[in-house]
């Protein structure tokens, strides 16, 4: 979290198709709530991750992660 103008180089943004996801009014007493709830599992947290990866198969299952992009919220790789 940043109280100050980010910037970015354009070319390289749209190269590596990155997407930008905001949000706004999060406070650290809110994060602090969240975690709270996390630990008393409170949150399925598992619905957060969408593939856990082995580092050893990371190489070789890093194009089907790229291939499902559009529908993967958060991969793991796990050591």
């Amino acid at each position: 979290m940043v109280n100050a103008e980010i910037t970015f180089d354009d070319p390289e943004f749209h190269k590596r198709e990155t997407q930008i996801i905001g949000s706004r009014n999060a406070t650290k007493e809110g994060f602090q709530t969240v975690m709270l709830a996390i630990c008393q599992k409170l949150i399925d947290t598992d619905a957060l991750c969408s593939q856990t990866v082995a580092y050893e198969e990371f190489r070789n299952r890093f194009p089907e992660l790229v291939e499902y992009r559009n529908i993967l919220i958060k991969a793991v790789v796990t050591i």
